[in-house]
């Protein structure tokens, strides 16, 4: 998967299964990300968000995270925050991502990965993504994903940011692990052949059935 070239800084990864959240395939890919850009030595900022905390998760809080992982890379960044106003960063989102813009733009090129936004509340999601929207387009140093499921009021905030669909780009990864670990499985129970055949029979429409959800994606056809 490649995430860390000269690509658009906000992006939205999609999935449309139903089904919950620790089995979709775009927080796997999430944490892929995530994964890829710190083994690469870059600063990443992540958030990943759950329907469980929704009612009292807020956009100022979910910034306020973003903002205290990237002070903690540098003691010069921790005194930028140190000297910042306590109110106004505590209670105010807009002082807020701002404090975050500046931080930004002093760190240099960072990843801010953001998974779940369709989990939290619909207003305070519409207030996160105005911000991360703004950042975008503010400062260039940011690089930012936002995964969720689609949601109209998700799709309509962020309009024309590139769209990567979860389910139309995974189903030869589910194929290439249902067929390694079906394999595994086989040659460990030692199964004839006539079970074998009706085994393998009852796993091939597994990929093209799962539609994008796996507990487990293998992303390797995805690089």
């Amino acid at each position: 998967m490649e995430c860390l070239g000269p690509v658009s800084r906000c992006a939205i990864l999609h999935t449309l299964s139903p089904i919950s959240p620790s089995l979709l395939g775009k927080t796997y890919l999430a944490g892929t990300v995530i994964d890829k850009c710190q083994s690469l030595g870059h600063r990443t900022l992540y958030v990943f968000l759950s329907h469980i905390h929704a009612a009292s998760t807020l956009a100022v809080s979910i910034v306020h995270s973003l903002i205290f992982q990237l002070a903690l890379s540098t003691e010069d960044l921790q005194a930028a925050l140190c000297q910042a106003s306590r109110e106004n960063l505590k209670s105010n989102l807009h002082s807020a991502a701002s404090l975050l813009k500046s931080l930004l733009d002093c760190a240099g090129v960072a990843f801010l990965i953001v998974d779940g936004v369709d989990e939290i509340d619909k207003r305070q999601r519409e207030l996160l993504l105005a911000e991360l929207i703004k950042l975008s387009t503010e400062c260039d140093t940011a690089r930012i994903l936002v995964c969720s499921r689609p949601e109209d009021d998700i799709d309509r905030t962020l309009g024309t940011s590139p769209n990567i669909r979860v389910d139309q780009h995974n189903s030869g990864s589910i194929q290439a692990f249902v067929n390694r670990r079906s394999s595994d499985w086989i040659a460990k129970n030692r199964f004839d052949r006539d079970e074998r055949s009706e085994i393998e029979a009852l796993l091939a429409p597994v990929a093209s059935k799962a539609k994008g959800a796996s507990l487990f994606v293998p992303t390797h056809k995805l690089k």
